[in-house]
């Protein structure tokens, strides 16, 4: 029932930000530490919630359809926002100003 109320006790020390449980409070916490637990037993990629493990692991299976990609490098992608992401963060010198 808690959920489903506006009480958040669970805060962060370091910024502040409340959670309505504890488990996303200590998946939080690890934005401030950096730590990446988690860590994909095929390639070794890390990360710091098991919703980004679980999403990163359908890359390893083979119906995964990789159809869009970039146009500077080549890179294949599941989702057409992927490609977006990648781009600024890998090709920033290609935006437009």
């Amino acid at each position: 029932m808690l959920i489903h109320t506006d009480v958040r006790e669970f805060i962060c020390e370091t910024c502040g930000k409340s959670f309505k449980r504890k488990n996303h409070l200590e998946v939080h916490r690890r934005t401030h530490t950096g730590e990446t637990p988690l860590q994909c037993e095929v390639c070794g990629y890390q990360c710091k919630q098991r919703a980004s493990l679980n999403w990163h692991m359908k890359k390893h299976t083979s119906d995964v359809g990789f159809s869009f990609s970039c146009e500077t490098c080549g890179k294949l992608f599941e989702k057409s926002d992927s490609v977006k992401f990648h781009k600024l963060k890998s090709h920033p010198e290609g935006r437009a100003t």
